[in-house]
């Protein structure tokens, strides 16, 4: 593996970690600022919490269909002009995620919405789909073997 794969895969592995974290830190930040007693104050916003699941809800298989489509479609250029397109999709996939994860925890905060809190964690998990892949950052076939690093 060259030093652009190697420094591109380990960019996109820190920044995997890095969106994992994140997240999970500012739920449990706002969980603590809100208190232990944070869903005795009904002052949810019903119309908030349906378009948040509804936005929640179809960006997990929109992003990660979207990228699967692209990566395929992109297959076939040379290495440096995949590295990068590939790079900036996998970027923008997890951008994605984190605008959403956003909106659900200012859900939280504002409106007291356990579901947002939910959504929020299935937005943590749902990252764990957008692990980086070596062999996808090399631009091999499912087909090839993968050689010894």
């Amino acid at each position: 593996m060259n030093s652009s794969i190697k420094k591109t895969y380990t960019s996109q592995i820190i920044f995997f970690w890095l969106n994992i974290v994140i997240p999970a830190v500012a739920l449990f930040f706002v969980m603590h600022a809100k208190g232990p007693d944070f869903a005795s104050f009904p002052a949810t916003n019903i119309a908030f919490e349906r378009y948040a699941i509804i936005i929640t809800l179809a960006v997990i298989p929109i992003s990660l269909k979207l990228f699967h489509s692209y990566h395929q479609k992109i297959k076939s250029l040379n290495q440096d002009v995949f590295i990068k397109k590939y790079t900036t999709a996998y970027y923008l996939r997890l951008f994605i995620f984190d605008i959403v994860a956003i909106l659900n925890l200012t859900g939280f905060q504002l409106y007291n919405s356990h579901n947002t809190m939910y959504l929020t964690i299935m937005i943590i998990f749902a990252l764990f789909f957008c692990y980086p892949n070596k062999q996808a950052l090399q631009n091999k076939s499912e087909n090839e073997k993968p050689e010894n690093d």
